[in-house]
């Protein structure tokens, strides 16, 4: 799964994704960040959103496991298995270029 969490109320959405990046991964963003899409994941959570963004400037720092993440691993796309959520293989080709982006998550 990609690291992600909710948004606290009160809590601009960037400010919630560099909280969420540090606790689940020990990543710290760096420079810009671009939005890849905002999707609706109704059918799992009524009124849920997820929002995907892309960073390309991050720097790496200290992580344990925990009971929420139990492990971590930069990958290349191409070698996340198939047991990965339906949503998140939708992102994967939408990044790769292979399909077009969907609206629904």
């Amino acid at each position: 799964m990609f690291p992600g969490g909710g948004v606290d109320r009160g809590e601009a959405p960037i400010t919630a994704l560099k909280r969420e990046l540090v606790e689940e991964t020990g990543v710290r963003l760096m420079g810009d960040l671009a939005m890849h899409g905002l999707f609706s994941n109704h059918a799992n959570f009524p009124g849920d959103y997820v929002a995907v963004y892309i960073a390309n400037s991050f720097e790496d720092g200290p992580w344990r496991p925990s009971l929420e993440i139990t492990e971590r691993a930069f990958l290349d796309p191409s070698e996340i298995s198939g047991d990965c959520s339906a949503g998140m293989q939708r992102r994967l080709y939408e990044l790769a270029g292979t399909r077009q982006i969907s609206d629904l998550w």
